[in-house]
């Protein structure tokens, strides 16, 4: 049912996830409804030693697996930029070895092919939730990751911003985690945080495993995105002429709630939303991992990342032409 729960493009998830958000049984229904309904495909991704409870030998963790109230222990302590630095230099996920650039289902391809590989390196992931920082620790790192594969990978200097439709889905639906968390105990919220971060590599692998280029993209990538509106004209008095639009994010919102495409305004909510988290990050505090400039991000990556969405989709209450979502991948 887990595997179930992610499938369909992680729409049970969301659907349920909107559900536990905002109150609406009917829609947390309608999401238990698509999971129900939904084959699974993941099962080389979440096989049964995935559930297993801890197996060392001692008298606590002999207790904690009678009662499996422990989330399973990682004997690694990975990071998940590391996992995807490790996943970029692995041939065996080159685009044209795991899946078929012109196949229909990109993803059932990937887990066929290298579903059990993915899960070797998955299951490196540092899942230590013993205590609720570092749980909301957990939580933030798959926010980043969301914005990151979606954001910067589908970014570099020769060809610009593709809009990728499959990983924008990971940043709207990585946004109902933390509801659906506070529903569930230890145990289950170990297993949907691990699952998360597999489908997460899953479907970046799948759609071409683009790469990541930080520092280029923080030095061509707006930290001030706006529409194209008419500039103001302040008047003497206003107390700085220079700065007369001192938050983007007023702009931005406004353009996107007139779109008439709803992933847009489901994206830009879950970046403003991540923006206001963890906005004040510093550069250097996701250092020390094995992907090259990591060290360069900080919290200016939500609004760099919704500005090109929106310029991507079209700001049509602004007058410009509809744009759309890319869904040709990253095969070059």
């Amino acid at each position: 049912m887990l595997d179930r729960f992610f499938a369909g493009l992680v729409h049970p998830l969301i659907h349920y996830g909107h559900g536990a958000e905002f109150g609406v049984p009917g829609m947390a229904v309608e999401g238990l409804a698509w999971t129900a309904v939904h084959q699974p495909n993941a099962e080389s991704l979440l096989p049964p030693e995935f559930f297993a409870p801890p197996t060392t030998d001692t008298t606590i963790s002999r207790l904690a697996q009678t009662l499996w109230i422990s989330s399973p222990p990682s004997n690694t302590s990975v990071h998940s930029f590391t996992i995807l630095a490790r996943l970029l230099k692995d041939s065996r996920f080159a685009p044209g070895v795991v899946v078929d650039a012109d196949g229909d289902d990109k993803l059932v391809d990937t887990l066929k092919n290298q579903g059990n590989l993915l899960y070797d390196y998955a299951k490196q992931w540092d899942c230590d939730i013993s205590t609720p920082d570092k749980l909301s620790s957990r939580i933030e790192e798959l926010s980043w990751l969301a914005a990151l594969t979606y954001g910067v990978g589908g970014w570099n200097t020769s060809r610009g911003f593709l809009a990728d439709f499959f990983l924008m889905h990971l940043v709207t639906s990585s946004l109902f985690i933390p509801s659906i968390i506070a529903q569930l105990d230890k145990t289950s919220q170990s297993a949907l945080l691990r699952a998360y971060a597999a489908v997460t590599f899953a479907v970046w692998v799948s759609r071409g495993r683009p790469s990541f280029q930080i520092k280029a993209f923080y030095e061509n990538v707006s930290t001030t995105p706006l529409p194209p509106l008419d500039a103001p004209k302040p008047s003497a008095e206003c107390l700085d002429k220079d700065h007369v639009t001192q938050n983007p994010w007023l702009a931005l919102l406004q353009s996107t709630v007139s779109h008439p495409d709803e992933h847009l305004v489901k994206t830009e909510r879950a970046l403003a939303h991540y923006a206001s988290l963890y906005g004040d990050r510093p550069k250097g505090h996701w250092g020390g991992t094995e992907l090259e400039g990591a060290e360069e991000l900080d919290g200016s990556l939500f609004v760099r990342v919704a500005g090109l969405s929106l310029k991507r989709l079209g700001a049509v209450r602004e007058g410009e032409e509809r744009g759309h979502w890319d869904r040709v991948g990253f095969f070059e």
